[in-house]
């Protein structure tokens, strides 16, 4: 299948809804990139070159949730600050 050139982080951790929204975005022509927690997607931010689009849960479970996630890639010195 033919991507669009653009790459979604996908942040959740309920492995059947993550799953479903894998499989619509690869569907839709979309690099897909899933992580389970926080510290997972931050992670992934720092070692893969491109991420466009972050798809989050802010429900998360575990120290940090998705509204610490946003306020540290919102972050003034963030170099993610520009992801939508």
């Amino acid at each position: 299948m033919k991507t669009n050139g653009k790459t979604i982080l996908i942040v959740e951790d309920e492995e059947p809804l993550l799953e479903v929204i894998k499989k619509k975005l690869k569907l839709g022509g979309f690099a897909v990139v899933t992580a389970r927690s926080v510290e997972q997607a931050l992670s992934y931010l720092e070692d893969i070159e491109r991420i466009d689009v972050v798809w989050l849960d802010h429900y998360l479970l575990g120290k940090k949730d998705g509204l610490d996630f946003v306020a540290e890639i919102k972050n003034e010195q963030s170099k993610f600050k520009k992801i939508p």
